[in-house]
């Protein structure tokens, strides 16, 4: 059971790797490819009996592909940045939740933004970053990388291509 869990996660991260092609680089056999991925995490999916009624789960397999072809990719339009702005608004919220006045209060939630979007701010920021990031001990070498993702490819291959149902 826990080896039909893992072709599942395996085909859904070729899938997603797929999905977030940048817009404008999808050409037909990209998009062509993605349509069998979802063939074979929809036919996955039903196997191990998971509900088909949740939205994501119906965007993929009804929508994901033709949304592929008419943007010739949606890697752009990832729900991340989305995402990012509701957690930036709650801790405004947060950070102005004592004020009484709430025209003050949207001032403040301005000026914040007004400040993260100048540039030496935000140069500011990076040099904070790093000089207070931890250094790692060990790098993984780009001939490691190629490595890594040649394995990581294979065994999206293998899940893909191999279809057959779990009794």
């Amino acid at each position: 059971m826990i080896n039909r869990y893992i072709e599942l996660c395996t085909l859904l991260d070729f899938l997603f790797s797929n999905a977030r092609t940048p817009c404008g680089e999808a050409n037909e056999n990209i998009c062509q490819r993605t349509e069998e991925i979802v063939q074979a995490v929809m036919l996955k999916w039903r196997d191990l009996r998971l509900s088909t009624n949740m939205l994501k789960i119906h965007g993929i397999e009804d929508h994901l592909v033709n949304q592929m072809r008419k943007f010739n990719g949606i890697g752009c339009f990832i729900e991340d940045f989305i995402e990012q702005a509701h957690q930036f608004g709650m801790k405004d919220e947060k950070r102005t939740a004592n004020m009484q006045d709430r025209k003050k209060a949207a001032f403040s939630h301005s000026s914040f933004e007004l400040a993260s979007q100048n540039t030496e701010v935000i140069a500011q920021k990076e040099l904070v970053k790093t000089r207070s990031r931890r250094k790692l001990k060990r790098r993984i070498g780009e001939e490691n990388k190629e490595a890594v993702k040649r394995v990581k490819d294979e065994k999206r291959t293998f899940c893909f291509q191999n279809k057959r149902l779990f009794a």
